[in-house]
C-alpha cells in the first residue's frame, strides 16, 4: 500500500470513496480533489457531490472547497498570499492556459 496523494491521484469518474482515520487529511484531500474536478474535468460544482456525516464536519468541508478554489484563484491572479503550495505547483504544471482555469 501505497500513500494517497490528492494532487497526482488519477480522477475516476463516478462514486469515490475515500475512508480514513480522524486527522489523517480526508478533508483537504477532498478539498483539493473538488478543485481539480472543477478544474481540470471543466465540472461545474453543482456537478460534484461531495458527503460527510454530520453538520460540523459539512460546514467544515464546505469552507475549505470554498477556500481551495480561492486559493487556485489567488494563485492565477499573481498573488501567492495564503496559499497551499501543492495547489501554487499543481496549477503550474497543468496543461492548460491560465485563462480557461479562471
Amino acid at each position: 500500500m501505497h500513500d494517497f496523494n490528492p494532487v497526482q491521484t488519477e480522477l475516476l469518474q463516478g462514486v469515490n470513496l475515500i475512508e480514513a482515520s480522524a486527522g489523517t487529511g480526508k478533508t483537504y484531500a477532498i478539498a483539493m480533489l473538488v478543485l481539480r474536478f472543477v478544474v481540470e474535468r471543466d465540472m461545474k460544482i453543482e456537478e460534484l457531490l461531495v458527503v460527510t456525516f454530520t453538520k460540523a464536519a459539512t460546514e467544515e468541508l464546505k469552507a475549505r472547497v470554498r477556500a481551495r478554489l480561492a486559493e487556485a484563484k489567488r494563485v492565477l491572479d499573481g498573488r501567492f498570499d495564503d496559499v497551499d503550495s501543492n495547489v501554487a505547483a499543481w496549477l503550474d504544471a497543468l496543461d492548460i492556459e491560465p485563462e480557461l482555469v479562471r
